[in-house]
């Protein structure tokens, strides 16, 4: 009797645990995580990242060390007396590049794969942008090898000298993007509501402008 009474609960057990996997099956993806994202939302994405590494905390920290500020509060007590450590720019560097450049390499890559030069030009000059910002702040920095994930999570450091060439050549490729006309693209996406695309052809001037203004340095 014991036997049969402890089958019926084992039995029974397993029957809920099945259950509740199915239950909680459909819970496991979270709707804040999605895997695939369209154009807009990874130009939204990237914006976010580039506006916050532009004017937050690091545009604070450059004016006190160039004198333009004075640090009086919290942390920027010791940065006006040029205390600092790598940690201080910890978040900064993962705004940069998780928030702001592997969403724009993804949405060159994902530009490129749907015949949309427009988008494309735009995510080159936003990243050449925010490499120059990089590099200007920090010297070395990963580029060549970089924003692949999990596929290589100790990407190597590129020379400045390496970084300032590329950032050339993206504003170039960009330019070209810009200037591609929209008969010889019938599948063409045109951006219209996100900050930096208005019209197709404001868009090479946009790219001119760090173009002429990140010039690399000679050894």
């Amino acid at each position: 009797m014991k036997n049969k009474i402890f089958i019926t609960i084992f039995a029974f057990a397993l029957l809920s645990i099945s259950g509740c996997k199915k239950y909680f099956e459909d819970l496991e993806d979270s709707p804040n995580e999605p895997q695939k994202v369209n154009l807009p939302s990874l130009l939204s994405g990237s914006q976010g990242g580039i506006y916050a590494a532009f004017n937050a905390n690091l545009a604070r920290t450059s004016s006190i060390f160039t004198q333009q500020s004075a640090g009086v509060d919290r942390q920027y007590i010791a940065f006006d007396v040029y205390q600092i450590t790598e940690s201080d720019v910890d978040n900064d560097w993962a705004n940069l590049y998780s928030g702001a450049l592997f969403n724009l390499s993804d949405l060159i890559a994902k530009a490129k794969s749907e015949n949309s030069p427009y988008y494309s030009g735009i995510g080159k000059t936003l990243k050449a942008m925010s490499l120059g910002l990089a590099t200007d702040l920090w010297g070395d920095i990963p580029n060549s090898e970089a924003f692949q994930g999990v596929n290589n999570l100790s990407p190597k450091y590129d020379t400045q000298q390496q970084v300032y060439e590329n950032i050339q050549i993206l504003l170039n490729e960009a330019i070209v993007d810009f200037k591609t006309p929209k008969a010889d693209t019938p599948t063409i996406s045109t951006p219209k509501a996100e900050i930096m695309a208005k019209t197709p052809k404001a868009e090479a001037p946009i790219a001119n402008t760090p173009k002429a203004s990140i010039v690399s340095p000679k050894a």
